[in-house]
């Protein structure tokens, strides 16, 4: 039997070029330069103006949900024929002391920020950072005064734990923020000396190390604001909806199943409130940015087939689908930029929360829209007119931190799929 020669200019040869999208090559490609959209300015506000509106929206909701609870455990039935009172609330079992304590607490901060605008606007440039400073001090001298005044009063007339219910919150304060006193007194800090909540910036550079180190820098101020969330949302809550209950008598009869709701909706309102303040779409977007230059690492099972990986470099950038070995672990870079540490969960937290900011807008517009909805049943089904009265008071200010959540995360769910 004869052969067939082929010629050798038909003949085909093994390639030994893969494509550059091949899996087993990957690790050898250039990472992509991640490309941010230009992000449109929502609002003509200042720092300053949107800083002392912000706070007046979330003391005007803490004083109308502090009242609206007096209102649950002090209403008369002044309409009732044989009733001696002619008012809708027993005003003369309100302490007198604790309502200015009640006050003063959750408005210090938006007093605060009208004498710094103030002196903002008085001031000269050279003499305002000692000027502010001596501000803080004095302003903080004249609440501890009043305080001070507002407790010996309070004692004459309880015990001590009532004294105990009023200092408690600041045993929180001082496991969440030490012995500083700018937190208490103020959400953002305007001093640029102090890394605390200022303005962010992003830059979009190519080295690895300066990446890692902005992403540290921006989780700690968001590890902060988010900290000034929870910290301003208890402190409100517990002193409008749950000190008039401490300090009610164990004689007076009330529903406590109101009273337990409203300060249920009081926290989750000023939670919703408080993040939509400090969590704006523009301070996400910088977070977003640094995130996706920032990248992600899977974990591989030992036994999972994969090409020979390359050693982890602290100063390269590696591709999408690259390999690499960190303390014998193999890792593959699920982004199209990744430098982060393959084993670092801080990295893997920041990467998954904000590599898409409109997932964590869409929670809170959740939280808020169930809030809302709950709220309005619980209206319907309400026979008392206090109850209706009190609820439809917060559903004000709820209706607008609504329309801004709604708003917000229709904006960045739009920008976030054009860029994807």
């Amino acid at each position: 039997m004869s052969r067939r020669r082929i010629p050798p200019t038909t003949r085909t040869t093994p390639s030994i070029f893969q494509s550059s999208n091949s899996t087993l090559n990957n690790e050898f490609n250039e990472p992509i330069v991640p490309k941010h959209i230009a992000f449109v300015q929502t609002t003509n506000l200042t720092h300053s103006e949107n800083e002392i509106f912000s706070e007046f929206i979330i003391f005007v909701f803490t004083l109308i949900a502090a009242s609206a609870q007096f209102v649950h455990l002090y209403r008369s039935v002044w309409w009732h024929e044989e009733s001696y009172n002619n008012y809708s609330m027993n005003f003369y079992l309100i302490d007198k002391s604790l309502v200015v304590f009640i006050f003063v607490m959750i408005g210090r901060r938006f007093f605060f920020c009208l004498l710094a605008k103030g002196l903002e606007l008085v001031c000269p440039d050279r003499f305002y950072i000692m000027a502010e400073r001596a501000l803080k001090y004095m302003f903080l001298g004249l609440l501890e005064s009043i305080f001070l005044i507002c407790n010996i009063k309070i004692y004459q007339n309880y015990n001590v734990m009532n004294i105990l219910y009023l200092i408690y919150p600041i045993i929180l304060y001082l496991v969440i923020f030490k012995c500083k006193i700018d937190p208490f007194l103020r959400i953002f800090n305007t001093n640029k000396r102090m890394p605390f909540m200022g303005e962010v910036l992003h830059s979009c550079s190519s080295n690895a190390i300066d990446i890692r180190q902005e992403v540290d820098t921006l989780r700690n101020d968001f590890n902060t604001r988010f900290k000034q969330i929870i910290f301003t949302s208890v402190i409100n809550a517990y002193y409008s909806a749950f000190m008039p209950c401490a300090f009610a008598n164990k004689h007076l009869y009330f529903s406590k199943f109101w009273v337990s709701q409203h300060l249920f909706f009081t926290f989750v309102s000023l939670f919703t409130m408080c993040a939509t303040y400090c969590l704006p779409i523009r301070y996400c977007d910088v977070l977003h940015r640094s995130a996706i230059h920032l990248g992600q690492w899977t974990k591989l099972n030992p036994r999972a087939t994969h090409p020979p990986p390359q050693n982890w470099s602290k100063t390269q950038t590696f591709a999408y689908g690259s390999y690499v070995k960190y303390f014998g672990d193999i890792f593959k870079s699920t982004a199209e930029c990744t430098s982060a540490l393959p084993a670092d969960s801080g990295h893997h937290r920041f990467y998954f929360l904000f590599k898409n900011p409109s997932m964590l807008y869409f929670i809170i517009c959740s939280i808020q829209l169930s809030t809302v909805l709950i709220q309005l049943m619980l209206i319907m089904y309400s026979k008392e007119y206090i109850i209706v009265i009190s609820i439809g008071l917060l559903l004000i200010t709820n209706y607008y931190t609504l329309f801004k959540l709604v708003r917000d995360y229709l904006i960045v769910k739009s920008i976030y799929h054009n860029e994807s």
